[in-house]
């Protein structure tokens, strides 16, 4: 764009009246020249061949009538600002234009040199502020994608360094305990890795993210389980990082469980992941399985161990209502009001 002293317009008016009451005004305006056309493709010529700071568009033309003729405009050089020129009996029209994007419009016989200087300059200024936070909302961008892709490859790491130290222990006791916590940091690693690669780089598709932390847990138990089969059911939701980590810590703690207990002696079954929109607010997140079920002593379950308890407090985290059942096997609950 060129600077506020030397400014282009491109005009693209078939009226010759129109158009040389326009070419008068802008002679009272300093440091500006314009260009006429009086079709639209003739302006995409112009445009081709020069600079333009900013159109002044007529939208019943030759070649282009309505709404689609500053549809077509905005699209050939989104970058250009542009002000509509209608008729007294369109002003509709030249407010449906300025809800999709163009920056102001004129009523054709009624402007004076002032009103148009006026129009021009803060159109020119709204364009440039519109590209300043652009750039910095893509600046932005950039940076947050970077931010999560280096937490994901500095979880990595640290999911690399305790699987290297687990091989080293002797005590099988102490090595699962530092698989545990591998397979802990590696949800959370999931879960930056997701949202790196999202559109929008705060919200994760609940569907994928469930499926791929799962199917990840079966990966590193696949020796212990080889007939054990998961099925999954999940709603279409989008999850914050506030609430994807805990949840998939959740379900990381819950499937461990149930693949390290519910299936002794190599048996058969099912684990079941369910999540599911209940109401506008609220969250429920089942998984299940058709395994051995809960320890007899109600006790031990009370007691739990250290992913039980995590479990109780990711939900307490959440505000969400925890629930145990006993039915073919066990099924856990959480229901979270959003």
């Amino acid at each position: 764009m060129h600077t506020p002293e030397n400014l282009t317009l491109l005009l693209i008016e078939d009226n010759p009246g129109d158009a040389a009451l326009i070419q008068e005004l802008v002679t009272e305006i300093p440091h500006v020249e314009l260009i006429h056309v009086d079709r639209l493709t003739a302006g995409y010529a112009r445009l081709a061949a020069e600079a333009v700071d900013l159109i002044l568009l007529d939208l019943s033309l030759p070649d282009s009538q309505g709404l689609g003729t500053f549809f077509a405009a905005q699209a050939r050089v989104p970058q250009i600002p542009i002000i509509v020129l209608t008729g007294l009996d369109d002003k509709t029209t030249a407010l449906e234009a300025l809800k999709a994007g163009a920056q102001d419009y004129l009523v054709k016989g009624c402007p004076d040199a002032r009103d148009l200087g006026r129009a021009i300059r803060y159109a020119i200024e709204r364009a440039r502020v519109q590209e300043h936070l652009t750039t910095a909302l893509q600046e932005k961008e950039v940076l947050l994608k970077e931010t999560h892709h280096r937490v994901k490859n500095n979880l990595q790491i640290i999911s690399s360094l305790l699987n290297l130290q687990a091989a080293s222990l002797d005590d099988p006791q102490v090595r699962e305990r530092f698989l545990e916590s591998q397979r802990r940091i590696r949800v959370m690693a999931l879960v930056h890795e997701q949202l790196y690669q999202s559109a929008d780089l705060a919200h994760i598709a609940a569907s994928g993210y469930v499926q791929l932390l799962v199917n990840q847990l079966m990966r590193s138990f696949q020796s212990d389980v080889a007939t054990v089969r998961v099925r999954f059911a999940i709603d279409e939701i989008l999850l914050d990082i506030d609430r994807a980590i805990p949840l998939g810590l959740i379900i990381n703690e819950l499937v461990s469980n149930s693949l390290k207990h519910a299936f002794p002696d190599d048996r058969s079954g099912e684990i079941t992941v369910d999540l599911h929109r209940t109401s506008a607010r609220t969250l429920t997140l089942v998984v299940g399985d058709t395994g051995i079920g809960m320890p007899s002593d109600p006790a031990a379950l009370r007691m739990g161990s250290l992913g039980l308890e995590l479990v109780r407090a990711l939900a307490k985290q959440l505000h969400g209502d925890l629930r145990w059942e006993q039915r073919a096997g066990m099924i856990v609950t959480l229901t979270i009001l959003e």
